[in-house]
């Protein structure tokens, strides 16, 4: 009779020492999106002058994120992150186009969190698992910059440097946290390396870049 009240006990006191939490989150790319000084040589077929590709990172990272505690300092992790993409193209030919790509970026880690000795009130981490990368309204816009021609624009949503709308990668990190009451407050470095190009030109000239590393804060409730 002592053995299953026991059994019954210890499974109350861990379910009681879960608990699941959500919150906000947000952040700064450290690293850029695109790799702008990548041709090496033209591929055959290719316009033996190719575009010019400008980027400008989009410094800024939001989301949600969700939080399951677990017994022995261990949690499971799931974030939502949005970031805007952008890239400028023109083509270095007199009859060529010039023109700008955009998209949303949609990452969705899920992470197993570690938390190791406490510094005073505050709990240090180390995380690792995998994300999944999906791009959203993926618009290219082209017009025509030739002085005799007559000026058209063009749009498509699956411009010729678009390689993979859906991408995987391996997702590290470590931070630290601050949990008073029922409040979490937190900040961490967070390193992702991509398995694949989200974007790739034909003519080497740009490549998404798959070494991401980003700062980010957030609080949970």
């Amino acid at each position: 009779m002592r053995k299953p009240l026991f059994l019954a006990l210890s499974l109350a006191s861990i379910g009681f020492a879960q608990s699941f939490r959500i919150g906000l989150e947000g952040g700064l790319p450290l690293t850029s999106a695109f790799d702008t000084n990548s041709i090496t040589a033209v591929p055959v077929g290719i316009a033996t002058t190719p575009p010019n590709y400008t980027a400008s990172t989009k410094r800024y990272t939001l989301g949600a994120t969700a939080e399951l505690d677990l017994p022995f300092h261990l949690a499971v992790k799931a974030d939502l992150l949005y970031k805007r993409l952008a890239f400028d193209f023109a083509s270095l030919t007199p009859s060529g186009s010039a023109g700008t790509t955009t998209a949303n970026s949609w990452e969705f880690p899920l992470l197993a969190k570690y938390g190791v000795s406490k510094l005073g009130p505050l709990q240090p981490y180390v995380e690792g698992g995998v994300s999944f990368r999906q791009l959203q309204g993926v618009n290219q816009t082209a017009r025509s910059i030739c002085p005799e021609c007559a000026i058209t624009s063009t749009q498509t949503s699956h411009p010729a440097e678009l390689s993979h709308s859906f991408t995987k990668g391996i997702t590290a990190g470590a931070g630290l946290e601050f949990r008073p009451l029922l409040l979490g407050v937190f900040g961490e470095l967070r390193y992702t390396r991509w398995t694949a190009d989200a974007f790739s030109a034909p003519d080497g000239g740009l490549k998404s870049v798959r070494n991401q590393a980003e700062l980010l804060l957030g609080v949970t409730f």
